[in-house]
């Protein structure tokens, strides 16, 4: 009775497990600051606005972070750490406008 239990168990986990990751949630979601001059083949989105503060983006300070393929630009630190909590929330919020 006791291993029939844990074997159901241990398929429910694992389908629970499955649908998420059909559901995209084993994706890569990290954003990653790019450094100074680092190459990418990721797609850059010249945003001129950073979508956290919602101050101009000097191009000479940005900070550039890459999130599922594509390359953002940040005014600050501060909004970097915005950025990598809510990465999804932002980079739909450049998008769209």
């Amino acid at each position: 009775m006791v291993k029939r239990a844990s074997i159901t168990g241990i398929l429910a986990l694992s389908m629970w497990a499955f649908v998420l990751c059909m559901n995209g949630f084993c994706e890569d979601n990290e954003a990653n600051v790019l450094e100074k001059g680092t190459e990418t083949t990721s797609e850059i989105v010249n945003n001129y606005e950073c979508p956290i503060s919602e101050d101009d983006i000097d191009p000479a300070t940005a900070i550039a972070v890459e999130y599922k393929g594509k390359v953002y630009r940040l005014c600050c630190p501060a909004c970097v750490k915005h950025f990598q909590k809510y990465p999804e929330k932002f980079s739909q919020k450049i998008l769209n406008k």
